[in-house]
């Protein structure tokens, strides 16, 4: 419990230290920092860098997708996502075995957590940066007339997946957790 509360601390105020950087320097560096202290304090070694690695590279692959159907556009124009961006998926992903872990096997509650919680970043984001949510005229894709609510379907679908990275790691590691299914597993390894 008390490193799921650690956990959450830190990523909050890595989050606030990146997105107020806006810089393509500080925000490396902060997210790289974290990293460092999660291992060293509290990370589950190999298991859960192959997680945080699946999660960066599926928000670095998202934010990418975001920027190129112009969901999200920087001062107002098309651009590719800016560097302190893909800063924050690795550090999000640190949380996916810690602060989120209690959301295993709790698909709809880790969905509604990820549509309430992702949408509310992401406009905390755009307000405290150049980043913005695109006007609905000059989107290419149809259903980013609604740039929030296309954020908060794809947080939704996103973060209720979330728990099954966490259930993979956590099953290497020879601890006990639900499958898919809703059973209580324990890897043979262990």
């Amino acid at each position: 419990m008390r490193d799921s509360i650690i956990n959450g601390l830190m990523f909050n105020i890595t989050w606030l230290v990146i997105v107020t950087s806006e810089s393509a320097v500080i925000a490396p560096c902060a997210a790289l920092l974290h990293l460092l202290i999660h291992f060293a304090v509290m990370g589950k070694g190999t298991i859960e860098l192959k997680v945080v690695v699946q999660v960066a590279l599926i928000g670095v692959v998202v934010d990418q997708l975001l920027f190129y159907f112009q969901v999200f556009t920087v001062d107002g124009s098309a651009a590719l996502p800016p560097v302190w961006m893909f800063c924050l998926w690795p550090v999000l992903a640190t949380t996916v075995m810690h602060a989120f872990s209690s959301l295993q096997g709790r698909y709809l509650l880790a969905a509604v957590l990820g549509g309430v919680g992702g949408v509310a970043s992401f406009v905390a984001g755009t307000r405290m940066t150049g980043v913005e949510f695109a006007s609905g005229h000059s989107a290419q894709w149809t259903s980013t007339r609604r740039p929030r609510q296309s954020v908060g379907i794809f947080c939704c679908t996103a973060a209720h997946r979330l728990p099954w990275h966490a259930a993979i790691g956590d099953a290497g590691a020879g601890v006990r957790c639900r499958s898919l299914s809703g059973q209580m597993v324990r890897n043979r390894a262990s």
